[in-house]
């Protein structure tokens, strides 16, 4: 009886192979190549298993998948495929396909095409060039679609807002409203060089602190928190690993409220002569009013008109220091010898009303 069957290139004839090796020998070979088969099929060399489904698309170069860092740490950054290591910055093994958004909250996502934090409303998108929760330095652009009505609020005071650019210090929130209820978008803070505002630091969500200084020297911090109470010149560092996104915060923390020297004012804020305002510094703005109507101090520092006056200094970080005084009514050395002059017209005028009365004749 003959038997013909093909496996892995063999003929048996009778318990013998074409090539003249023994079935047995045969059987090893085959048992040998399966085995290895199964093994690159499982490493992606072949197509087939989980590792070549994870790398068909990337060209065995670069991916940008989730590890984990010695540490513990979640790590989200581009790696080598073929030794799992982290690449430098710079580095490159091949061409690696980002996705367009990466999801750092549940509400938030960052578009690595339009570089901007994207926040969904329905089925439309809000962009901003600020993740929720952050506190910057520059303007802050938001595009809002037509489609989306939207709030915009700004230290408490509330207005429609159809979207574009904010540059004013102070806290902003973005509130998004249909024609029964309303949600908050996100928020964010717009601070100058010296601040008073920036007392502690907390990271948005999403992010971690990676280093702080203060006038140069590290501090300690958390992973989401730095308290900047002490007042000083601050560097806060921090990123977003999953988006590969690294930012940095330096700002001069300033709570001490300017003052000012205010000269011939008594305990009791009255003045019976001239005032004089000293101690200004030139960064610093003074405002003046008098009897509520604002008052300009450019021709002289020295106040002698009578009324109630009210000074306020105002420093670049926003401290400011207000004085309150009344200068009550007094005669300086003008106003006395214009009241001598008119004292001395008015004796001459009633000596000649009464001359000229006493020597009348009536005819």
């Amino acid at each position: 009886m003959w038997i013909r069957e093909r496996k892995a290139g063999f003929t048996w004839k009778t318990g013998e192979c074409r090539t003249g090796m023994s079935r047995i020998k045969a059987l090893k070979w085959i048992r040998t190549m399966a085995a290895a088969g199964i093994i690159l099929t499982a490493l992606g060399v072949v197509p087939g298993g989980k590792a070549g489904e994870l790398f068909s698309e990337q060209g065995g170069a670069v991916l940008r998948v989730q590890a984990a860092q010695s540490d513990g740490d979640e790590y989200f950054g581009r790696l080598d495929t073929f030794t799992g290591e982290k690449l430098e910055e710079g580095a490159s093994a091949g061409s690696a396909q980002q996705a367009k958004q990466i999801w750092i909250t549940d509400n938030m996502f960052y578009d690595t095409e339009n570089k901007a934090y994207g926040y969904p409303v329905g089925e439309e998108i809000v962009y901003s060039n600020v993740a929720d929760g952050m506190i910057v330095k520059e303007k802050v652009s938001v595009k809002i679609p037509e489609t989306v009505k939207a709030r915009l609020y700004w230290e408490g005071n509330v207005m429609d807002f159809p979207g574009g650019n904010v540059s004013r210090l102070g806290s902003y929130t973005v509130e998004v409203i249909n024609e029964t209820t309303s949600a908050q978008l996100f928020s964010f803070m717009i601070v100058g060089n010296d601040t008073n505002q920036v007392v502690n630091f907390s990271a948005p969500e999403g992010f971690r602190i990676t280093r702080v200084t203060l006038d140069g020297t590290e501090v300690e911090y958390t992973r989401r928190f730095v308290d900047m109470a002490k007042e000083g010149y601050y560097i806060v560092s921090y990123e977003c690993s999953k988006a590969d996104l690294s930012y940095k915060l330096d700002v001069n923390v300033d709570t001490t409220p300017p003052t000012l020297v205010i000269e011939g004012v008594d305990e009791d804020g009255k003045a019976r002569g001239p005032v004089a305002i000293t101690g200004k510094v030139d960064k610093d703005t003074l405002v003046l009013t008098k009897n509520g109507e604002e008052y300009s101090t450019k021709l002289s520092k020295v106040l002698t008109q009578s009324g109630r006056y009210v000074a306020t200094v105002t420093d670049p970080a926003g401290n400011s220091t207000t004085y309150r005084f009344t200068i009550l009514l007094y005669l300086d050395k003008n106003a006395w010898i214009f009241s001598a002059l008119f004292l001395l017209v008015v004796l001459v005028v009633v000596g000649l009303f009464i001359y000229y009365r006493k020597h009348l004749r009536v005819r």
